[in-house]
């Protein structure tokens, strides 16, 4: 199961901002409040060099020269890959710590949770959806999927190869790594081999970039924001739909490092 939720979040007062990025709070408070349901499952989710279950952004809608006004709502988003977080998030934010109407907090931010959603009708950025139901319109499709596929990329993106951090959205690496977390979590895998076409068969062929350094803990993290447009070489229908399954994913999975801490947080363009 895949849920994006939405939080909407109203600050009481005039407060001002002191980071420029308040994610690494924000998945504090996450883990924080999960513990309080399911500790075990806290646990597993702090574990180290693992694909976590789970993106984090940071808030929107606040200026760091400008801070939190009572006029400006604030958003946050949380996604869910698996059905035991989900399950559990889902729960904290009915009965617990990040139920509509709790105050929390995001270093020394107080904020207000105003409403929470999962609901693509009731905002752009949430959802919720089965990993059958989201493979369904490629996997099963009757129609050739088209050659052209295109994201959108919101916060600083950045990718990590041999060792070395990259900020270009190549096809091998964000075809690469939504194909591995897919396969971490869905209950039918992708081929292997979709790698393989994303690095041979796709181009770039269209950008609309720019860098920004977000703040992470233990230092800053150059990344990219913008879009990015694949055309396909090679039009094989198999290997294509693959490939607009996986931006579909996208939308859940976040792209490249860091997407527990605010970074990475894309979907179709």
């Amino acid at each position: 199961m895949l849920s994006s939720f939405v939080f909407t979040l109203a600050s009481p007062t005039e407060q001002p901002a002191h980071a420029e990025s308040y994610a690494a709070a924000g998945q504090a408070l996450f883990l924080q409040s999960i513990a309080q349901h399911a500790a075990s499952l806290a646990d597993a989710l702090h574990a180290e060099n693992q694909t976590r279950p789970y993106t984090v952004s940071n808030l929107w809608g606040f200026r760091p020269s400008v801070g939190f006004v009572p006029t400006q709502p604030i958003f946050w988003r949380i996604t869910t890959l698996d059905t035991a977080t989900t399950l559990a998030l889902s729960e904290v934010i009915l009965h617990g710590a990040l139920a509509v109407h709790q105050w929390v907090r995001f270093d020394d931010v107080l904020l207000q949770i105003v409403t929470v959603t999962n609901q693509a009708s009731e905002h752009e950025w949430a959802g919720n959806i089965s990993y059958d139901a989201l493979a369904a319109p490629w996997m099963l499709a009757t129609e050739f999927p088209t050659a052209s596929l295109t994201l959108q990329m919101v916060s600083p993106t950045c990718f990590k190869s041999d060792g070395k951090y990259q900020i270009l959205p190549l096809p091998q690496w964000v075809f690469g790594g939504l194909l591995e977390k897919y396969n971490t979590f869905a209950n039918v895998a992708l081929s292997p081999d979709v790698r393989r076409f994303a690095e041979t068969s796709l181009v770039v062929s269209g950008l609309e970039l720019h860098s920004q350094v977000l703040a992470l803990k233990g230092g800053r993290q150059p990344g990219v924001l913008g879009r990015v447009r694949y055309s396909a070489t090679h039009k094989d229908r198999f290997w294509l739909s693959a490939c607009h399954l996986l931006c579909d994913f996208a939308f859940f999975g976040g792209l490249g490092r860091s997407t527990s801490l605010g970074m990475g947080q894309a979907r179709r363009g």
